[in-house]
């Protein structure tokens, strides 16, 4: 793990296996950290967390949804229905898509999420979240989440 201090927060930085990531994420959270950024490498999913060094009491539940291309929409519109704001998503068509959802403890108030909104669709105070595509050979899909 990695850790350095800039600006006020602490960043965090460490390699997990898939599996273990919800369990890393829970103890994230409860060390006043949210995980921000993953990705993959080589089977393992790199992750950085920060935490604001001035707030030492806020505790964050977390939430680690495993997604395909086909479940991402049913993926990202449970955890914002739970109150969960997606603060990291990482993978790809081959590995897989991961989202982490992170919420101040007891906070379960629904999230407003678009997903792929019609061209002109008012997003004043959205902002985006996630950018996936999978090519086929059907040629190239992609999806877009906004959340606010």
């Amino acid at each position: 793990m990695v850790t350095s201090t800039a600006g006020g927060y602490r960043l965090f930085d460490s390699i997990v296996t898939p599996g273990a990531l919800g369990t890393v994420a829970t103890r994230e959270g409860l060390a006043h950290r949210v995980i921000t950024a993953l990705s993959f490498d080589s089977g393992q999913v790199h992750y950085m967390s920060y935490a604001w060094q001035h707030d030492t009491t806020t505790a964050y539940e977390t939430q680690v949804a495993p997604a395909t291309f086909a479940t991402v929409d049913s993926a990202a519109e449970g955890l914002a229905a739970s109150g969960y704001m997606l603060t990291a998503f990482g993978g790809d068509s081959a590995d897989g898509f991961i989202f982490v959802g992170t919420r101040a403890k007891g906070a379960t108030a629904p999230r407003a999420l678009q997903i792929d909104p019609a061209h002109g669709a008012d997003l004043t105070g959205y902002a985006p979240v996630a950018y996936l595509f999978q090519i086929t050979s059907a040629g190239l899909t992609t999806k877009l989440i906004f959340e606010r």
